[in-house]
């Protein structure tokens, strides 16, 4: 009898073409191939026709069963084992899959195989051109997100095709009074998030560059992370407790960490961290809110082309004390460095709290130097902010006062004297050490 049945059963699949499975409303998925050849389209993520009916107008199911796994022995489910689909979107072409934070545990080419497997499977689903991965904030490979079209499928290991990128880095010159530009090569999707590599390169400066490490020394990076466009960098203690005891040196040590996470498209403002602690004040420099990029300090001086090493001192904190900013500034007859510096500070986009106080649209009329006095003519939207007048009068002053042929200054609006404001603030100004910082 039971080999009746066998015998009928194979009658029936003779008869049936034995073509498999008949699926009414099939759909491709990608997974990783268990034996990967790094040739060929499907070399890497290869295909399995799945039974979507009844689901195929349900993108959260349809996802559900992908991040279940494949069936076939040939192939492994490109995500972590608790990898979930948290939310979705897709809006003019793009779709956006914001997965739990375990994808991020995947980098380097272990991420790239999942993203290109999910890129294969839901842009051919949904007919989408792009498609983002994100991972509930976390990073995916250094990045807040990871962006892939169509055209951007071609797989290749890392071992095999090294996937590395230059980067820019800022260390200090030797007198620690600028930042210098200069380029790295790593890996994007490397084990270490890219911000992360890029605060390690600071640590260790070229050699014959004549450059140095921005941070004091002994200072470890604990941990970096980034969410809306804000990078926290958790610092070891040594940054604090052997920070420098000069202002300029203080204010490169947070810049060349500012100005190089910055370089990265998906950072616009960085937040410091000591032990996990927040860092509100470093030495003198107040940083209470998140700092932004400020390309000031980036030098140095190019002598060759005529330039010269000077200083802008600009207001910084509640109490409107005086910090040097470096500039460089080409020597020219045709317009002398008094002038040059002045329009300098009224051109300033006061960045991170440090600024002029010279009011917006203030035009500079004229300046002339007699016997060591500088006449500083201004337009008369000087006196747009009155409660500014003493520290903007201060800037003035004690950046014009460097310069070794002026002494004192007189600050005129219009060519007068205004009468209906403090004497001293258009009086004869001299600069004196309770200005500054």
């Amino acid at each position: 009898m039971k080999r009746m049945i066998c015998m009928l059963l194979c009658a029936v699949l003779l008869l049936s073409g034995c073509t498999g499975p008949q699926y009414r409303t099939p759909g491709t998925f990608y997974y990783h191939r268990t034996e990967t050849t790094y040739s060929g389209t499907d070399g890497v993520c290869a295909p399995e026709v799945r039974e979507l009916h009844g689901i195929d107008s349900d993108l959260d199911a349809v996802l559900e069963l992908y991040c279940a796994g494949p069936i076939s022995a040939d192939l492994n489910n490109p995500l972590p084992p608790d990898a979930q689909v948290l939310s979705w979107e897709l809006n003019e072409g793009v779709l956006t899959l914001n997965f739990s934070e375990s994808l991020s545990r995947l980098s380097g080419i272990e991420l790239t195989v999942a993203a290109a497997c999910l890129a294969r499977t839901f842009l051919e689903l949904t007919g989408a051109q792009t498609l983002v991965l994100t991972a509930d904030g976390a990073l995916l490979g250094g990045e807040t997100a990871l962006r892939m079209t169509a055209g951007e499928l071609e797989l290749r290991d890392s071992s095999l095709d090294q996937q590395r990128r230059d980067y820019t880095v800022y260390y200090a010159t030797l007198d620690r009074k600028y930042l210098v530009s200069h380029q790295v090569s790593l890996d994007p999707v490397g084990a270490k998030a890219l911000p992360e590599q890029l605060l390690e390169q600071l640590l260790t400066p070229p050699t014959g560059e004549e450059l140095l490490c921005p941070l004091p020394i002994g200072t470890r990076i604990l941990s970096v992370s980034v969410s809306g466009g804000v990078c926290t960098v958790d610092l070891s203690g040594e940054f604090e407790s052997r920070r420098f005891r000069s202002l300029s040196a203080q204010c490169l040590s947070l810049l060349s960490v500012v100005n190089t996470l910055t370089e990265l498209e998906d950072i616009d403002r960085v937040e410091f961290t000591v032990e996990g602690s927040l860092l509100i004040r470093y030495g003198s420099m107040f940083i209470d809110k998140p700092l932004v990029r400020d390309e000031r300090c980036i030098g140095p001086a190019r002598t060759g082309l005529g330039e010269e090493d000077l200083l802008l001192y600009l207001v910084h904190g509640d109490e409107r004390l005086l910090v040097p900013i470096p500039v460089r500034l080409r020597t020219s007859t045709a317009v002398p460095m008094p002038e040059q510096l002045l329009r300098s500070l009224l051109l300033d986009p006061g960045t991170n709290g440090i600024r002029s106080c010279i009011p917006s649209g203030t035009r500079l009329n004229s300046v002339t130097v007699i016997d060591g006095t500088c006449f500083v003519d201004l337009s008369a939207e000087y006196l747009n902010t009155p409660a500014e007048l003493p520290y903007s009068g201060r800037v003035i002053a004690a950046s014009l006062c460097q310069l070794e042929e002026i002494e004192q200054i007189q600050i005129l609006v219009d060519g007068a004297v205004p009468e209906e404001y403090d004497s001293s603030w258009f009086g004869i100004l001299l600069p004196n050490s309770g200005w500054f910082l």
